[in-house]
């Protein structure tokens, strides 16, 4: 490995393709050590610069080389992120081409937590976000960074409505495929808890984005009827009373409008505002499910007349 380390630094553009090829190649092997010194970054990491005249090729199979030598070699990924920085890792990201990028998301992916728990972990999030659509690895490493508390704690605050919308259909895929962390299924209860008190305060209702809040309970809901989740959002009191109160402000306002009395053929099934009341309904449904506490809750908040009355229409 030394020897070809020495060829690559002193072959010309060519000969440093072929030797490039060669080391990557080599460090593929299962049985080979590579030890953690600095003659490996000294020869690397200036073949990374994409303001010399390194081609794009040469780059590319690079941090292919440096993918290849992390994989199941723990020590070495944590010493190749500390040697090439997360700060730098996410600037070479920005400037290089789809097919690079791919390979340095691949890398990310390898050891998430430096990039998810930094300071900036929400620029990490998204610039791999922008590359979520082409990039295979983009997405691995999205998953990954939305398992951590750091940076849960920081989205609602740092996104849009659009790239919000973009992660709670990432989240409803990963439902959708038995890959929801407990953890990013908490950030969701939180987010639509934080709605919800939106809708029941008079003043804040016109900050509540309809879409936003229509995603997050249809997941929570979807979650609800899974039994790996079911017993943790059936713990959470808070999330049964307010969902309540709010199928019940539902029902008031309906009733006020005289909406409440229409007849069957009146009613539009495919309506937002019907999909919203009826996962409403289901999630109380869900909550309750032979769980006798909360259903004495639902009891107590006088819920069961709106719930049947909801049911019924």
């Amino acid at each position: 490995m030394n020897v070809l380390l020495e060829n690559i630094q002193a072959s010309s553009a060519e000969g440093r393709l072929e030797n490039l090829r060669k080391l990557r190649s080599l460090v593929t092997q299962s049985d080979l050590e590579i030890s953690q010194d600095d003659q490996y970054f000294q020869v690397l990491l200036p073949l990374l610069d994409e303001n010399s005249q390194n081609d794009e090729l040469t780059r590319r199979i690079t941090w292919q080389i440096i993918y290849n030598s992390c994989v199941n070699r723990g020590d070495f990924t944590n010493f190749a992120i500390q040697k090439l920085a997360p700060k730098v890792i996410l600037e070479k990201l920005s400037k290089e081409v789809q097919k690079t990028q791919n390979v340095i998301c691949a890398l990310i992916s390898l050891k998430i937590e430096p990039f998810a728990t930094a300071d900036n972990n929400m620029d990490t999030f998204k610039a791999i976000n922008n590359l979520r659509e082409d990039c295979d690895f983009a997405l691995i490493a999205i998953l990954a960074m939305l398992k951590f508390e750091q940076v849960l704690d920081k989205i609602d605050d740092n996104l849009d409505s659009n790239e919000l919308c973009e992660i709670y259909e990432l989240c409803q895929d990963a439902l959708e495929s038995d890959k929801l962390s407990e953890k990013t299924l908490l950030f969701l209860v939180k987010s639509l808890k934080k709605k919800n008190a939106g809708l029941l305060n008079t003043y804040f209702k016109d900050l509540v984005c309809p879409i936003e809040t229509s995603k997050l309970l249809f997941i929570v809901c979807k979650a609800s009827s899974d039994e790996k989740y079911q017993k943790i959002l059936q713990n959470d009191k808070s999330l049964l009373i307010e969902t309540i109160f709010l199928l019940k402000m539902m029902h008031d306002t309906e009733k006020s409008n005289g909406s409440l009395h229409k007849k069957d053929s009146e009613i539009i099934e495919d309506s937002p505002i019907t999909g919203f009341k009826c996962n409403l309904v289901r999630l109380i449904g869900n909550l309750t499910y032979r769980n006798k506490a909360n259903q004495d809750e639902v009891r107590e908040c006088d819920g069961i007349e709106i719930w049947g009355c909801s049911i019924s229409v």
